[in-house]
């Protein structure tokens, strides 16, 4: 190669390295710093309000975020969350804060003036369990079977009532493992009084309110009546719960006791004073037979008399002896 085609060469690889230098610290100088990252907690699955934290490491990753992108009081650490509950449901991948937690030895968050009150549910009656679920919003609805379907009704006993708590059970996979058979709501002082009468009149069953709704139901009540598609009230809305029928205690009429008065037989006997072929009287006297065999007499009276001066007459009855009490009379 010639000495000049050399130096040419040379020149042409001098000139790419230093090309390709200047380029490199160009791009650098552009190049932002790294940004500055931290790790938070966030969530590997659903989780659902009122689920307990046994296991924080198998409900919870760490995931890297920029520091300027760290949501305010995010969790980092595992140790705290230990010994917590679910207040409020999270999403996989969302990140935990204090205010989504409660400790597991705090009570109830029961609003101001309400009361906390469990109430025995199934599948059928709670909207296939849905209408169980913590800080859901249900109508309790009151069903009673009366003797005929106009006295058979069907009512909103209370609605937008808050569900406090359920006894509900979750799969490792934070899925749904048995439905609540215990819900607990927060009622005032009167609505639980309802509820515990209610319950033992009628069957009682929840409806499932949408989010933040806070309407009134136009019908409230309706009877048998009403099912039949042509039923033709003035509105169904007017529909009014059928008194029970109020049965007044059966008082047994006592008769007074009448006075039985004592059988008896009558009968009478003569008694002839005198001698056979001389003067004589004939006094005949009546009687009263009782049942026990004891004998009244009753009156007596001359019924034949051959003496001189004498008078036939009858006689009263001996004194005392009125209205057939008499005494007995020996003869």
């Amino acid at each position: 190669m010639k000495p000049k085609t050399m130096i040419l060469a040379g020149l042409a690889v001098v000139c790419g390295l230093g090309a390709s230098y200047m380029t490199s610290r160009l791009l650098a100088e552009r190049a932002p710093a790294e940004e500055e990252k931290v790790e938070i907690l966030v969530a590997k699955r659903n989780l659902r309000v009122g689920e307990p934290l046994l296991k924080p490491q198998e409900m919870f990753e760490k995931k890297a975020v920029a520091k300027e992108n760290e949501p305010p009081d995010a969790i980092k650490n595992f140790d705290d969350l230990k010994g917590k509950i679910m207040k409020q449901s999270r999403n996989k991948g969302d990140h935990i804060l204090p205010a989504n937690l409660r400790n597991a030895n705090e009570g109830l968050d029961i609003p101001e003036g309400h009361f906390a009150m469990g109430m025995r549910v199934n599948l059928e009656g709670s909207a296939h369990g849905f209408a169980t679920l913590p800080q859901s919003r249900v109508n309790i609805i009151q069903t009673m079977r009366g003797p005929n379907p106009k006295a058979s009704i069907s009512r909103i006993l209370l609605e937008n009532v808050l569900v406090l708590a359920a006894d509900l059970k979750f799969n490792p996979d934070g899925e749904l493992a048995s439905p609540a058979q215990v819900v607990t709501f927060a009622l005032k002082g009167e609505e639980v009084l309802k509820v515990s009468l209610a319950k033992e009149l009628g069957i009682l069953t929840l409806s499932l309110r949408k989010l933040n709704d806070t309407s009134h139901a136009t019908v409230k009540v309706i009877n048998g009546d009403q099912l039949d598609p042509d039923y033709k009230e003035k509105s169904i809305a007017k529909a009014e719960i059928t008194p029970p029928v109020k049965v007044a205690p059966k008082v047994e009429k006592v008769e007074p006791k009448k006075k039985v008065e004592p059988k008896f037989t009558t009968g009478h006997y003569d008694i002839v004073n005198g001698a056979q072929f001389g003067d004589r009287e004939v006094t005949r006297v009546h009687y009263r037979q009782m049942q026990d065999g004891s004998i009244y007499i009753t009156r007596r009276e001359l019924i034949e008399s051959t003496r001189v001066g004498a008078k036939v007459r009858p006689s009263s009855a001996p004194e005392g002896n009125q209205g057939g009490d008499v005494a007995p009379n020996d003869f």
